[in-house]
C-alpha cells in the first residue's frame, strides 16, 4: 500500500471485499461504486478505507459488516484495532 496508518486493515477490508465479490482488482469495473452504494456511504469515503486513509465512522461499521459478509463483533474488532495502531 502507501504506508499510511491503517494499511492492515485496508488490506483486510480489501481481501473480504474481493470474497464477497466486489470486483476491486479489475479497473474501471464499478466496484467500488458498488461497495459505496451497498455500504450507503460515499465512494470517496469507500476510496479513502481502502487506501488505508481512514477507518469508517462507526456508525456505518454494521453496513461495513453486511457488505463485506462479516460479523459485526468481527468487524468492530478489526476497526478498533486499526483505530489503536495495532
Amino acid at each position: 500500500m502507501n504506508g499510511n496508518k491503517y494499511e492492515d486493515f485496508a488490506l483486510w477490508v480489501r481481501r473480504r471485499a474481493l470474497q464477497a465479490g466486489y470486483a476491486l482488482d479489475v479497473p474501471r469495473s464499478g466496484a467500488v461504486n458498488d461497495l459505496s452504494a451497498e455500504v450507503g456511504t460515499a465512494i470517496y469515503n469507500v476510496s479513502r478505507v481502502l487506501n488505508a486513509h481512514r477507518v469508517p465512522a462507526y456508525g456505518s461499521w454494521p453496513a461495513w459488516a453486511a457488505a463485506l459478509g462479516v460479523s459485526e463483533a468481527l468487524f468492530q474488532k478489526k476497526a478498533k484495532a486499526a483505530l489503536r495502531g495495532q
